[in-house]
């Protein structure tokens, strides 16, 4: 029989170093020993995640730490150009976790012929990724300059966008539902090919395109706005302009910000906003999920202290019926264990094992 939480977690240790992540996370952490199986985990776990500077890097980075704080192993972060470089070694089991947005992952899962975004799935097929947490929102917006003449999404008709994306098929779908709120499509703007998300920021702020997606709260919007200057674009926040979005990309939603609490928000914003996700392979051991599982969901109020968007990752939203994957067997038993479980979740899981 699988081993349960308690099984997992008897023994007591003494709390590993640090993993490799940011200066701020490092001040920020002040998380003690915690009973772990050291004899069941590796000396080194590792995550998957997006470039350094980003802000699924930073959430990362803050996953790590909690969990190297709270088991008896070290958790790094390696960072990857985009999710099409990394999810077929997540898929395989190379490498143990990856950390990305819940629709990169859904569309990964059922592959090309199942599920397109824009008549866009560059992803082969991965039927091994299995879901160990639904995290905090990451929330992601179009970036312009400040001084720039566009007051919303709707006017980027004509603009100069980054676009393609060809290592970052998140930043491409969030470009995509930038067009589809303002009723607009790649035809109606002038799209310069980019890799990933740094390398979109960086034409921003070199002024080779006028707009560019990013993560809100990501640090290197922080070093661009205090540079040359940028804000995020509101989004149209009718229902008929969310429904275009939602029908067409699941997982997402929209939220207001406040202005002036973040990076770039410079008023009121209605934006974009989708789950991260950590997420592991079925060939991922169970004793290796099933501890991160357990330690992730006993400590994640303590991801709160790494940066405000890590405030909306809480336990009790570890368990989604909306779920774009299946969960992992011993995550699925550890939440069992902790009573997070869901009927809900269970129909979910199930409907998306038989696809």
């Amino acid at each position: 029989m699988r081993r349960t939480l308690a099984n997992v977690l008897r023994l007591t240790v003494s709390r590993r170093g640090a993993a490799a992540v940011c200066a701020a996370a490092i001040l920020a952490a002040t998380a003690g020993p915690r009973p772990a199986a050291a004899q069941d985990l590796p000396d080194t776990i590792y995550i998957a995640s997006g470039q350094s500077g980003s802000l699924q890097h930073t959430v990362a980075s803050a996953v790590a730490k909690v969990l190297t704080d709270n088991l008896p192993t070290t958790v790094v972060v390696r960072p990857y150009s985009g999710t099409t470089a990394f999810f077929p070694i997540l898929d395989s089991g190379e490498i143990e976790f990856g950390l990305a947005p819940s629709v990169d992952f859904g569309l990964s899962y059922q592959g090309p012929e199942r599920l397109k975004v824009g008549d866009r799935n560059p992803y082969p097929s991965t039927p091994n990724l299995r879901l160990v947490a639904s995290g905090s929102n990451l929330i992601a917006g179009m970036l312009v300059r400040k001084d720039a003449a566009f007051e919303t999404v709707a006017d980027l008709d004509g603009a100069r966008l980054a676009g393609n994306y060809s290592a970052h098929l998140g930043a491409y779908i969030n470009s995509y539902a930038h067009l589809l709120n303002a009723g607009l499509d790649w035809d109606a703007v002038d799209a310069t090919p980019v890799a990933g998300l740094n390398q979109g920021l960086d034409a921003l702020a070199n002024g080779r395109v006028e707009g560019a997606v990013y993560g809100v709260g990501a640090p290197r919007v922080r070093e661009v706005d205090a540079a040359v200057g940028v804000r995020f674009l509101p989004n149209l926040c009718d229902d008929a302009a969310k429904q275009r979005v939602t029908d067409a990309i699941p997982g997402y939603t929209f939220i207001t910000l406040p202005k002036d609490r973040l990076p770039g928000i410079v008023a009121d914003t209605c934006i974009t906003a989708y789950p991260l996700y950590l997420v592991a392979s079925s060939n991922t051991s169970d004793a290796i999920v099933g501890a991160v599982t357990t330690a992730l969901y006993e400590n994640a109020g303590d991801l709160a202290a790494f940066h405000p968007t890590l405030r909306g990752w809480k336990a009790e939203g570890s368990v989604r019926a909306d779920a774009t994957l299946p969960y992992h067997d011993a995550a699925r038993e550890s939440y069992q264990g902790a009573g997070a479980w869901t009927d809900a979740a269970e129909a979910a899981h199930t409907q998306l094992l038989q696809q």
